[in-house]
This record gives structure tokens, C-alpha cells and sequence, in this order.
């Protein structure tokens, strides 16, 4: 899924070899498909023989251990999908460097540090299901916000507001999905949830950069040949080189490298103006459109939060001092 972005999904782009005429991303799929089925058959094999498996699954049929992979799944995901977006348009729109995106993200990992603290003391007066819920609608509205912001000049205010509100969210999320996970299960079968848990946390990583990174450059190549087709500053000729010169897809570069690529074609400097117009739009609407995922998928997410605990905590009443007696 990962190399979706070079391989193509379906139609190849710069696949190494092309079953079928098809790209090699679907067949790759497939065969981890296969694997990990004939994996479930051979550990079922090994408890129905008596053997010690690698992982019990009947680990998964614990409702609230289910949840909480799911919940780490879908912060990963997310975070990760977000994280692939945001370096994207500091450095390539707005021209930053590593130093200044980094600084410029900060916001994130302080904030869900701070929250991580503050949510594990919340947890002694709120329900996880409450505070995990909490943190989604956090999320959602940090990462539309963020949205926003994503326009040619820099909007410093929203944008920081909104990476703080990220990591508040995120925070929220890491302070109780682990414990439940880890809290579900007795002492023997801690090592087996803790393994879980890292494989829901790696497999979300992955799917966020390879969803979002895919859907954010299929974006850009369908957004840019609609945009140079329907210029009226571009012919009709030149259109139609350039739609067939990022048929298989472009990658996310800068609008110097766009605009140092139509001048080495040999095109006007009225085009190249209007090309290099059409591209610095495109990329906003790609990367718009990468975000809106991800605020929905945070959305989604709230549907796996329902088998979380949903009690409060139980406080012990206080007791009034017995009588002196006289």
C-alpha cells in the first residue's frame, strides 16, 4: 500500500512488472491477504492440536480489547495521514525548511504530551468512552480547521491553533486506548495484547501515509489536467501534451520545478504563468482534499468507541467520623 503512490492502485505508473496490464499494488495486496489468512488457519491448527500458538485469537473476541486496537488503528491512521499532508504544504507551497516545518508542527507533540498527562487524571472522574469520544471531536474539528488554513499564504494564528487542538485530541487518545487494551486481558495474556497493540499502531501508520499520500496525489493529477483542460490562457495542443505527460501521475513537487520543467519545453512565458497557476491551485485542493479525509475517518472513528467502559469511576463515599461518646 505504501508504494500505492509509485506503483499506482490499478493503473500502473512505474510498476516493475505489470500482471495483466494491471499495476503490481493489487497483486501485492492480494498475496498479503493470502498470508495472513493462512496465518489465522495455522494458529487456529495449533490450539486445536494442543500447541501453543504465537497469538490467542480469541484475544479479539474481548469487546473492549477489540475497541482499543481499533481506537489505536484509527489515531495512527490519522495522525500519521496528517502528519503525511502538513510537510507537504510548508515545504513545498509555502517554501519552508526542515528546521521551520518542524517548529511550526511543535505544537503537536507538546500538546499531546500535555494532554496525555491531563487525560490520564481525568480518567479518575470520566469514563473512557467519554474522554476517547472527547478526543475524536477534538480531532475532527482541529483537523477542518486546519483545512482552512491550507491557502497560499501562511495563516499563523489558525494554523497553530489548529496543530495545538491536534495534539489535544491525539493526547486525549493515547492516555486511555493503551491502558485498555493492556487492562483487558489477565497477566498471561499481557504480552500477546502488548504485541497486538503494536501491530494495530504499525498497521494504522502505514495505511495513513498510503491512503492519504494516494488520495492527495490522485488529487493532484486529476485536479491539475481539469484545471490546464479548462485554461483558456493554455491551448488546446499544449493541454493535451500535458495531460498525457501526467496520465500515469505526477508527484508532489514544487511550483519552481513545474515552472523550470515548461520553460526547458520550450513554452511562452504567458503558459508557463497560466501552467504554473493551474499547479500551485491543484495542490491546494489535493492537500484540501487529504485533510477531509482525515477528518473523516476521525469521524468514522467514533462508531469503534461504543464497546469502550462506559463507567465512571468508582469513588469511595466519604464517612462521617463516629460519635465521641461521652
Amino acid at each position: 500500500m505504501l508504494q500505492s503512490s509509485t506503483w499506482g492502485w490499478a493503473q500502473p505508473k512505474d510498476s516493475p512488472i505489470e500482471p495483466f496490464g494491471f499495476s503490481l499494488t493489487l497483486f501485492v495486496i492480494a498475496a498479503g491477504g493470502a498470508l495472513l489468512y493462512g496465518f489465522l488457519a495455522w494458529q487456529r491448527h495449533r490450539e486445536a492440536v494442543g500447541s501453543d500458538p504465537l497469538v490467542h485469537l480469541d484475544l479479539t473476541k474481548i469487546p473492549a480489547l477489540r475497541s482499543g486496537l481499533m481506537g489505536l488503528f484509527s489515531q495512527n491512521l490519522i495522525l500519521m495521514g496528517v502528519f503525511f499532508v502538513v510537510p507537504l504544504y510548508l515545504q513545498l507551497v509555502l517554501g519552508l525548511n526542515a528546521l521551520q516545518t518542524g517548529i511550526k508542527m511543535l505544537p503537536v507533540s507538546v500538546l499531546m504530551f500535555v494532554a496525555s498527562i491531563a487525560g490520564s487524571r481525568l480518567s479518575t472522574r470520566f469514563s473512557i468512552r467519554r474522554i476517547v469520544r472527547t478526543g475524536l471531536v477534538v480531532t475532527v474539528f482541529s483537523v477542518l480547521l486546519l483545512l482552512t488554513t491550507v491557502r497560499p499564504d501562511f495563516a499563523e494564528p489558525g494554523f497553530g491553533l489548529a496543530m495545538a487542538g491536534l495534539g489535544v485530541g491525539m493526547g486525549l487518545l493515547a492516555s486511555q486506548l493503551g491502558n485498555v487494551v493492556q487492562s483487558s486481558v489477565d497477566a498471561s495474556g499481557r504480552a500477546e495484547a502488548g504485541g497486538l497493540q503494536y501491530t494495530g499502531q504499525q498497521l494504522g501508520s502505514s495505511l495513513g501515509v498510503a491512503l492519504i499520500g494516494a488520495l492527495v496525489l490522485a488529487g493532484l493529477t486529476g485536479s491539475f489536467t481539469a484545471k490546464v483542460t479548462n485554461d483558456e490562457r493554455i491551448s488546446s495542443q499544449v493541454a493535451g501534451q500535458v495531460s498525457i505527460a501526467v496520465e500515469s501521475g505526477i508527484d508532489f513537487v514544487s511550483t519552481d520545478e513545474i515552472q523550470a520543467a515548461a520553460t526547458k519545453a520550450g513554452l511562452d512565458q504567458s503558459t508557463t504563468t497560466a501552467i504554473v497557476d493551474d499547479y500551485e491551485q491543484a495542490q491546494l485542493q489535493a492537500l484540501k482534499a487529504g485533510l477531509l479525509a482525515a477528518a473523516l475517518l476521525a469521524l468514522l472513528s467514533l462508531a469503534s468507541t461504543r464497546e469502550l467502559p462506559s463507567q465512571k469511576p468508582v469513588v469511595a463515599a466519604s464517612r462521617s467520623p463516629l460519635p465521641t461518646p461521652t
